[in-house]
């Protein structure tokens, strides 16, 4: 049986695809290094949060969406893991 996903579970789902679509915007050969972040950046706290713990999530959220938007930046075209 396949759970349904919340609100705050499709808000994570949408963002982590904007993640991956912008990694596809920077030069071709520093694109698996901005999809190996998102993928870190994502899956580092997944079993350690909560899914009732809304506080947290909703923070991380925020934090993810000012992430993207410093990445989303032209001048950014190289990241180091």
């Amino acid at each position: 049986m396949v759970r349904k996903v919340n609100g705050l579970q499709k808000k994570a789902l949408d963002l982590y695809k904007q993640f991956i679509k912008m990694s596809y915007t920077k030069p071709e050969a520093n694109q698996a290094k901005f999809r190996l972040y998102s993928h870190q950046l994502f899956y580092k706290n997944f079993h350690k949060i909560n899914r009732k713990d809304f506080t947290t999530i909703e923070h991380l959220l925020r934090f993810g969406e000012k992430k993207l938007a410093l990445l989303n930046n032209e001048s950014v075209k190289n990241i180091n893991l």
